[in-house]
């Protein structure tokens, strides 16, 4: 026979299965309403024929439909009309074993067939109600850095530099830029070349309409005073987003760590065994206690 069965598993209520093109993943879309993940992926071992269970998605929907792009890291599922989305896309984090959602619609018809195109730049959907629709995937590579002077005295002011691009091939729709400040710092000024800047505490939300390709960089200068009860470390983080699908998540973070000096001995507070009490060779060792 030109197929011969190799396994059967039961239980498991499939309504859609597709593999990964890349690795044995096998993605599984359910119906039954015993199950809270209706959309689960789990790994295949040949040798021994074992599924295991990498990661699902909990919903009450159920899943008519999965396709794996041709990268391997994006996967589109149609469900069932109902309290969420029909039309999802996710990117699989391997390094997590989870499944990150990057994008939705809502078409009000449950989306009964998904299918990417060879190149993975468009998904083809078939609803319910007789519906096909072609959509065009916009992918953009954002990338942000972060950088400071690495030492700093209590009372002086710090300033960070923030610098966002946009590796392409698309435009990034809704961007947003968080920078997360150290919370013993207060924010002097802000000064940026794009967008619209909010400061609710130590956090600044930075946001644009669309982010071009072609744009050269997105700067942010922002000076903060350091509060003169700060000693030790501080650790400042940013990260960058938009509704476009982002295939390099890894360079949408950064930090950068400011030491600090708080006796004004030239020892920095980390490696200071007096941070509180002038000892330039570092000659004393005293218990630290705060003045």
């Amino acid at each position: 026979p030109w197929l011969s069965e190799f396994r059967h598993y039961s239980d498991v209520d499939v309504e859609a299965v597709d593999w990964c093109p890349t690795t044995n993943l096998l993605a599984i879309g359910m119906h039954s309403a015993i199950q809270t993940q209706h959309l689960r992926v789990f790994s295949f071992t040949p040798s021994s024929g074992a599924l295991a269970l990498r990661t699902g998605i909990t919903d009450t929907q159920e899943v008519r439909a999965v396709d794996w792009a041709p990268s391997g890291n994006l996967l589109a599922a149609g469900l069932v009309s109902g309290a969420g989305a029909e039309f999802r896309i996710y990117r699989y984090d391997a390094t997590s074993n989870a499944l990150v959602l990057i994008g939705d619609i809502e078409s009000g018809n449950s989306v009964n067939a998904v299918h990417w195109s060879a190149d993975g730049n468009y998904i083809a959907t078939g609803t319910d109600n007789g519906l096909l629709t072609v959509y065009g995937v916009l992918y953009a590579d954002l990338a942000v850095a972060k950088s400071a002077t690495n030492r700093s005295r209590p009372g002086s002011n710090l300033v960070y530099t923030v610098t966002a691009t946009n590796r392409g091939p698309s435009t990034a729709f809704s961007f947003q830029l968080t920078d997360t400040l150290p919370t013993n710092v207060t924010v002097v000024s802000v000064s940026n070349n794009w967008g619209t800047v909010v400061t609710n505490g130590n956090v600044l939300t930075c946001t644009t309409n669309r982010v071009p390709a072609s744009f050269a960089a997105l700067t942010m200068r922002i000076t903060v005073s350091v509060n003169a009860s700060a000693y030790g470390r501080l650790t400042n983080r940013v990260e960058v987003s938009s509704v476009s699908a982002d295939l390099v998540p890894t360079n949408n973070t950064a930090s950068c760590v400011t030491e600090l000096d708080y006796d004004g001995d030239g020892a920095l507070d980390s490696t200071d065994k007096c941070v509180f009490v002038w000892n330039p060779d570092c000659s004393l060792d005293c218990a630290a206690s705060v003045p």
